[in-house]
């Protein structure tokens, strides 16, 4: 079942505006909020992005494809090169990379993934129109 271009993009918006949210107003909140709650959301963000570039892939190879991404950008934080140090300083750089490796990001990359994963999985980003049954990703 083919998701809505739409959808996706309410999605995506909803996502982004939290992400900035989380950034602005980290002062409000205690610092693990900011640097691992923003890693869910992150997870989720290239989730959608993969879901609106690919939208009749199954929920389940999107998670596997955002899940390794995820994990890439943190094994990268461990690389120390020159080039990457600066594009580390630059504000893409921290939202794609980050700068500092810590093993309880995988946890929270994990509940991201698994959260947009399942509203995915429930049809949240299928229009009422195209679904079928209770699966919105059964094969017809």
């Amino acid at each position: 079942m083919q998701r809505s271009r739409t959808f996706i993009l309410v999605g995506l918006g909803a996502v982004f505006v939290s992400l900035v949210a989380i950034v602005v107003l980290a002062s409000l909140f205690p610092s693990w909020v900011r640097y691992h709650l923003g890693d869910s959301f992150i997870c989720a963000f290239v989730y959608l992005w993969l879901a609106l570039a690919f939208p009749r892939v199954r929920p389940a190879r999107l998670l596997a494809a955002t899940a390794a991404i995820a994990v890439t950008a943190e094994w990268f934080q461990l690389v120390r090169t020159p080039a990457l140090n600066a594009f580390r300083r630059t504000f893409v750089g921290q939202m794609t990379i980050g700068g500092l490796f810590d093993w309880l990001d995988f946890a929270f990359y994990a509940i991201g993934c698994l959260a947009i994963w399942a509203a995915d999985r429930a049809g949240l980003f299928v229009s009422r129109r195209r679904r079928s049954g209770n699966d919105p990703y059964a094969a017809g």
